[in-house]
């Protein structure tokens, strides 16, 4: 299989060097693949192949989009730059430079996490602070010897008195 890459790759470096533009060997590439391999996926995948159904279209179209627009136009825009000897080095760099990507973006993604909980927590805590200064509260409202227990038990009792009275029909004041 790397055999085969690094034929592709001379080929490719060879091609680009004589001054094919790069779209234009990329479209190649893949209309070469898909004559050779056409007939193949036809008989020996006849019975295998999954029902076609708008979803499983959609993304096979969206895969077929990314695969060769994106990576082999990139590639061979890169490569125009550079040796294929290079080239073949970087492909089997992919899985390291796709490790080192995972591990930074994982860490920023946690710092982000970390930084918009800060963000909910301090503005929950600035809430709380306009909502106490705005908060009228009992002890606020009056005087405070309102509160004692001894006025709370004979204002009670009176009231109960004045109940008891408009009950009975009779006037407590």
């Amino acid at each position: 299989m790397q055999i085969a890459f690094a034929g592709s790759y001379i080929i490719a470096k060879s091609a680009l060097n004589k001054g094919m533009n790069h779209y234009a060997l990329a479209i190649y590439r893949n209309l070469f693949s898909a004559v050779t391999f056409a007939p193949f996926a036809v008989v020996l995948e006849r019975k295998v192949r999954p029902r076609m159904t708008i979803s499983v279209l959609l993304k096979k179209l969206f895969l077929g989009l990314l695969e060769p627009v994106i990576d082999q136009n990139l590639f061979y825009a890169a490569m125009k730059y550079t040796t294929a000897t290079l080239a073949t080095a970087m492909t089997n760099m992919l899985p390291a430079i796709t490790f080192l990507l995972a591990w930074i973006l994982s860490v920023f993604g946690s710092i982000i996490i970390v930084l918009g909980l800060y963000l909910v927590i301090w503005g929950k805590s600035n809430d709380n602070n306009l909502s106490s200064k705005t908060d009228t509260s009992i002890d606020q409202i009056g005087p405070t010897d309102q509160h004692t227990p001894e006025k709370i038990l004979t204002t009670e009792s009176s009231n109960d008195e004045k109940n008891d009275a408009n009950i009975a029909g009779v006037d407590a004041d």
